[in-house]
């Protein structure tokens, strides 16, 4: 599991993996007839082989990085229409997110892809170090990539919060859609499509309707976005059931007219009266104000800036969620995670920081001056820094260490399997 930013496809010994997501990397690899290499998002993934002489169809994925992460799978057409479905034939733990991947993806292309036959299939998944916190049995790169071997099963490794599942779903989904219907140079016009049945996919896994953000920015890179309506997949139904494979094909070429794509509108949700409206409302109108300034710095980008503005912004909005942790009594931002925000935005050249994503614990997000010496003094406090408060909800902040990620614009791309060399 992993999140994946690239996929890649290629031919002979031009390879072209394709990639997705921002910051980690990965890819997904698919060899098919002896050497068509499929490489999928930010996680990696990769090389497989279809056996055309084999009548029983199966996929061997392969997450090489974790202790016995193998996954065998045999692949079963479901009879009125219910699409494809994998099995897993080894013993040992699920992968949910591996396994309704490829019920998704192989049903799509099984719908709309001339040859019904998949042939036998072998994934490798490969993630960038940051999405998992190191190990004392983590070891360095050490097979000419810049991959690290975890030394733990999978289950036992802690994610660093930065939407690796996300990230793994868009990989294999998108590296198998393409591997199958489409050639690599074609990515950017069937990439709406892919956001679709990556964000179906995800939420099936999931067993619930997220904010889809996190799929959003694995496909398109860094953007501005705003969750669909959930009613949209409201009618998919379970990958099995009566003509599924219809229902999903509408939903991924988004043929709904009176339920379609709007990623593009806010969706409210279901939003109660009285103090919860007014803290959405409060949270969401100083967003609102905090994405005109950062685009306004974006358009004068040439002059000296003052930040004051967008700092106090930064603070509003942490102020909003702090009232949500108190309100809810969920963790959003703990106490423990306010005080290393708080210590690391007295720092000079630190603008502002938040708790990413659904927060609690795993991460925090700083905007800084690109300037050698405020990423220093943030290094300092991060390798020096002890918790002194009691949290509220009893967390607690061991080691903090900064991860090599940042700002990413591309999303999907394709890239040169090459480099997963000694993984695939």
């Amino acid at each position: 599991m992993l999140l994946y930013n690239s996929c890649r496809w290629g031919k002979g010994e031009e390879e072209h993996p394709a990639s997705a997501g921002e910051s980690p990397k990965g890819g997904l690899n698919v060899h098919r007839d002896g050497d068509t290499p499929i490489d999928g998002m930010e996680g990696d993934v990769a090389k497989g082989k279809e056996h055309e002489e084999q009548s029983e169809e199966m996929i061997i994925v392969k997450s090489p990085q974790f202790i016995d992460a193998v996954w065998e799978y045999r692949i079963q057409r479901v009879e009125s229409g219910g699409g494809v479905k994998v099995q897993q034939v080894n013993d040992g733990p699920q992968n949910p997110f591996v396994e309704t991947s490829l019920n998704y993806a192989l049903t799509y292309v099984s719908y709309v892809a001339a040859s019904k036959h998949f042939g036998s299939l072998s994934v490798t998944i490969l993630a960038d170090n940051d999405y998992y916190s190191e190990t004392a049995t983590s070891s360095i790169p050490n097979r000419g990539g810049r991959f690290v071997n975890f030394g733990v099963k999978l289950q036992e490794a802690h994610k660093t919060g930065l939407g690796s599942s996300a990230a793994l779903v868009t990989a294999l989904v998108s590296a198998i859609v393409i591997h199958r219907t489409v050639q690599p140079e074609e990515l950017p016009s069937v990439r709406d499509k892919l956001h679709n049945l990556a964000q179906a996919a995800h939420c099936a896994a999931q067993g619930k309707v997220g904010s889809g953000f996190d799929i959003a920015a694995a496909v398109y890179g860094s953007c501005l976005y705003r969750r669909f309506s959930p009613s949209v997949l409201s009618d998919l139904g379970e990958v099995g059931s009566p003509q599924f494979e219809q229902r999903l094909f509408t939903v991924v070429e988004d043929l709904n007219t009176e339920k379609p794509w709007d990623t593009e509108c806010w969706s409210g949700g279901n939003r109660t009266a009285g103090d919860a409206e007014l803290l959405w409302t409060g949270l969401q109108r100083n967003n609102e104000k905090l994405r005109l300034e950062l685009k306004r710095l974006a358009q004068n980008r040439n002059v000296v800036q003052n930040y004051d503005e967008l700092s106090n912004l930064i603070t509003r909005t942490r102020m909003w969620i702090k009232s949500m942790t108190k309100e809810c009594g969920v963790p959003i931002e703990p106490e423990v995670q306010t005080e290393l925000l708080n210590a690391f935005s007295k720092i000079d050249g630190v603008i502002g920081g938040v708790v990413p994503g659904a927060g609690g614990y795993d991460a925090l997000m700083l905007l800084v001056k690109d300037d050698p010496a405020v990423m220093d003094a943030i290094h300092d406090l991060a390798d020096g820094w002890k918790s002194s408060v009691q949290d509220d909800f009893g967390g607690k902040i061991g080691k903090v260490r900064l991860l090599g990620v940042g700002y990413g614009s591309e999303g999907l791309k394709n890239e040169l399997a090459v480099r997963y060399s000694g993984w695939i």
